[in-house]
């Protein structure tokens, strides 16, 4: 077996792609931020189909920003929610049944696997009231579904292709990319600015864990922000442009 073809919709750089591999061997070429990377690891996603991973990454970091910025000026209707699908279309499968349906946006007999995010209809109240009055999107009330073309559903714990991924350029650069963002934000803040930012954000944050995150009375523990760091700003800020977060550049944007 091998993905004879990808499918991708509302995933990072790619509002709608579809592209055609070789059965052998695929190299991808192309200008940085043009997608290379976001490619290889939307592959990865749906073969690793690793549900805590994703919770990890952040679904608000793997949507298309265009769609989400369209969709917050749009109406907000509940059924225009975007939905990111990323489809496997897999060749040669000759004994694995399970993989075989038609659950695929081409609606044919076929053999793949499929990754979805999209809204959780069991929090369809909280999803209906933060449009209604919120301008954030509701990416906290969305869910991942791993499922085969089949239509049943599948994990880390049973993946029908063997993959390996090597990426040297994501050695260290989580410490890295915070360091630099560290020396951002000491560039364009003074240090007078900066221990006003700390304690206010001190402020919110003890405010937060009093309002809202407030557990019960007769609990022998209780749920706080942690505010007890030195850092404790800093180690939270990130960097954007054009609403692309400093962790999705692409690596030839990349500065340190």
């Amino acid at each position: 077996m091998y993905i004879d073809r990808i499918k991708i919709k509302n995933y990072k750089q790619f509002k709608d792609l579809e592209l055609k591999f070789n059965p052998m061997r695929n190299i991808f070429i192309g200008e940085n931020g043009a997608g290379k990377t976001s490619l290889i690891e939307a592959i990865g996603h749906v073969l690793g189909a690793n549900d805590r991973s994703i919770e990890n990454i952040g679904i608000q970091s793997l949507f298309n920003t265009e769609v989400i910025h369209n969709y917050l000026t749009s109406e907000k209707k509940y059924e225009d929610l975007p939905v990111l699908k990323i489809e496997l279309f897999i060749a040669e499968n000759h004994n694995r049944y399970e993989l075989m349906g038609i659950h695929n946006s081409d609606s044919d007999e076929q053999s793949g696997l499929s990754m979805s995010l999209r809204p959780n209809e069991e929090y369809s109240k909280e999803i209906a009231d933060v449009l209604e009055n919120s301008d954030i999107f509701p990416f906290d009330y969305y869910k991942v579904e791993f499922k085969t073309f089949d239509g049943r559903t599948y994990n880390s714990y049973k993946r029908y292709l063997n993959y390996s991924v090597i990426d040297s350029t994501k050695v260290n650069s989580q410490r890295a990319t915070q360091k630099f963002i560290e020396s951002f934000y000491f560039k364009e803040k003074t240090k007078e600015e900066r221990a006003k930012l700390q304690h206010q954000y001190r402020e919110e944050s003890h405010r937060f864990s009093e309002k809202v995150l407030n557990t019960a009375d007769d609990s022998k523990y209780q749920l706080k922000l942690n505010t007890h760091k030195g850092k404790v700003l800093e180690e939270n800020l990130t960097i954007q442009k054009n609403n692309i977060d400093i962790t999705n550049f692409g690596r030839g944007a990349v500065c340190f």
